[in-house]
């Protein structure tokens, strides 16, 4: 749709929207690696079909139903990767640049804005869907799939799209920063599919009343869908999740598809309506740090606890007050930077070692079955160790990049300090957080070592405590660092903190997933006979290790797995020193600085 015919109707911001895209290199990198991503997958999914089909062409007939579900099933993880990194920017840009305040003098009210904004980054993702029309033709055309199957996917894809969408406008309406506003949508993104799901696992065991309100839906609606609505009572905490409906079985009509999906539909209209009313109410929210305002505030409640006959004031960590002297940027790093002075890091290590604690010692009192490990804490350990890297990640990143974005980094440069030195300063309040997050996971660690040493005594189950200690150790003392330096390196050579923290993570994300999902099927593809170099291939990527030292599934790798630990982790130690000292040497040339050889 051309921009004349948008502004005709009455879309221009639309048409705005849609025309500065189009001007961006960066608009078709992204298409470009998508498209890259799903059709190399494709031909992975396809490969083994063609291959039968060579030798046996009748042997392909009726095969296209597994192909189709995988192809939706990618498009859907595109859909929840993607789009909130696409939409998360579509008013917080605004309110950086300081525009949103002419956007709302024009004729152009808060639900025009809301709604145009929105739409155009819908577009944008229904034209990456777009892209997978042929692999689907061509699962299609193998049997097995149906115009039904095609019109419920392409629905639940459609209304996916919309959902996600609309919770990327919300957050970004929320928040201040683009940064803020990223990682919010991601976080709360989690919580908000997966929250109630978690905590109802975590905390009840009593189905009753989800089997209640199972049966009084099903009651209600199966004389108009002439089928059952919800399954499983599980899916009542689920039920604005279209995959989890879509998946759960694809053989319904489109009334029942239809239905399953109106949870969904009001879910965006709640969406966008917080959207619209976010939009107004901070609109021009000036700049603060909420974490440290929380800080001061608990600082105010501690101190008047603080004031009483038993204690009487006693202060255990007293702050120091000196001036720098011959480090100032590392004493502005830990005295001035809420993320960098003691009491404030005591704050965080408490918010998150006291659940993990509590947690622990719930599992131990919950759990009388010591046969296996509680897939609950396997899930606590993947939830501290996402928010560990997150919080290294953005902390790492926006050493540099934050303050080009304040505009302070000439100021920094103007120290009588060499480059590596001023980098060097910066890093010391990042060790300190690094050094707080890392403390629940050793807790866990620990709690599963003993866990695991308790069972192989009692019921010799074979699981290695010490590998697996071993191994997480390893984990903790060798990614996150290499995490830190990475996203510090990206940092030094982006412009901003928002593009910088983009780049970071894209980059974290794709030397994960990259090797499992393209080099794995890549090998296994053209090596004949039996070979192990596809196993081998896995502990390329870093997130691969974790979860297979989680669930003990090391020896499957190899019939070494001692070996496989050390030389993984050899490896990165190695690629961690190399990104270090990389990072050190370019320093003065990433940040625009001369300084005699």
């Amino acid at each position: 749709m051309s921009s004349p015919l948008l502004s005709r109707i009455g879309l221009p911001l639309l048409a705005k929207e849609l025309l500065e895209q189009s001007a961006r290199k960066r608009t078709y990198v992204l298409r470009t690696l998508y498209a890259c991503l799903l059709f190399f997958g494709g031909l992975m999914m396809f490969y083994g079909i063609i291959y039968d089909g060579a030798r046996n062409p009748l042997s392909v007939l009726g095969r296209g139903k597994n192909v189709f579900e995988a192809l939706v099933g990618l498009q859907l993880a595109g859909i929840y990767l993607f789009m909130p990194a696409i939409t998360c920017t579509v008013i917080t840009a605004e309110k950086e640049r300081k525009t949103l305040g002419l956007l709302l003098l024009t004729k152009l009210g808060p639900w025009t804005i809301v709604l145009e904004k929105y739409l155009g980054r819908c577009i944008t993702m229904l034209t990456f869907l777009i892209l997978s029309l042929p692999l689907m033709a061509f699962a299609y055309s193998l049997g097995g799939v149906n115009a039904r199957d095609l019109v419920v996917a392409s629905w639940m894809l459609l209304i996916t799209t919309l959902q996600v969408g609309a919770f990327a406008v919300m957050c970004s309406c929320l928040f201040r920063s683009t940064v803020g506003a990223f990682v919010g949508t991601y976080l709360l993104g989690f919580a908000f599919y997966f929250g109630p799901l978690f905590l109802w696992a975590t905390l009840s065991s009593d189905n009753n009343w989800l089997e209640r309100v199972r049966d009084a839906v099903n009651v209600v609606l199966e004389p108009f869908v002439a089928g059952v609505v919800i399954s499983h009572h599980e899916q009542v905490l689920l039920l604005w999740v279209p995959a989890v409906l879509l998946f759960e079985n694809w053989n319904v009509s489109l009334s029942l598809a239809f239905v399953r999906s109106l949870p969904t539909l009001v879910s965006i209209a709640a969406l966008l309506c917080l959207a619209r009313v976010f939009l107004v109410k901070r609109a021009f929210v000036p700049a603060k740090n909420p974490l440290l305002n929380l800080f001061r505030k608990l600082d105010g409640l501690f101190a008047r606890l603080n004031q009483n006959r038993v204690t009487k004031g006693i202060v255990l960590i007293q702050e120091s007050t000196t001036l720098p002297a011959d480090e100032p940027i590392a004493w502005r790093e830990t005295k001035k930077k809420s993320l960098g002075t003691i009491r404030y890091l005591i704050r965080v290590f408490l918010l998150l070692e006291v659940p993990v604690l509590a947690f622990c010692l719930l599992i131990v009192i919950v759990n009388q079955s010591w046969s296996g490990m509680p897939d609950e804490l396997s899930l606590m350990y993947f939830l501290v160790w996402g928010l560990a890297a997150l919080l290294v990640v953005v902390k790492a990143t926006s050493l540099i990049a934050g303050e080009r974005t304040h505009e302070t980094l000439d100021v920094l440069l103007t120290t009588p300090l060499t480059t590596r030195e001023i980098v060097a300063q910066k890093l010391r309040g990042l060790w300190r957080l690094m050094f707080v997050v890392a403390v629940p996971l050793l807790t866990i660690i620990a709690f599963e070592t003993w866990w695991r040493s308790t069972v192989t005594l009692q019921f010799g189950t074979g699981r290695s405590a010490g590998l697996y200690c071993v191994a997480s150790l390893l984990a903790v003392g060798v990614y996150l660092p290499l995490l830190a330096w990475l996203s510090l390196s990206i940092g030094m050579r982006t412009k901003t903190q928002a593009r910088a923290l983009f780049a970071s993570l894209a980059a974290i994300v794709g030397w994960c997933i990259v090797p499992i999902v393209l080099l794995v099927p890549f090998f296994a593809m053209v090596t004949t006979g039996p070979s192990n170099a596809p196993m081998y291939l896995l502990i390329s990527s870093p997130a691969t290790i974790i979860p297979f030292t989680e669930f003990s599934a090391l020896h499957e790798l190899g019939s070494a797995p001692w070996t496989l630990v050390i030389v993984n982790f050899l490896f990165y130690l190695l690629m961690a020193v190399v990104v270090r000292s990389k990072c050190l040497s370019d320093a003065s040339r990433s940040l625009g600085r001369a300084e005699p050889r």
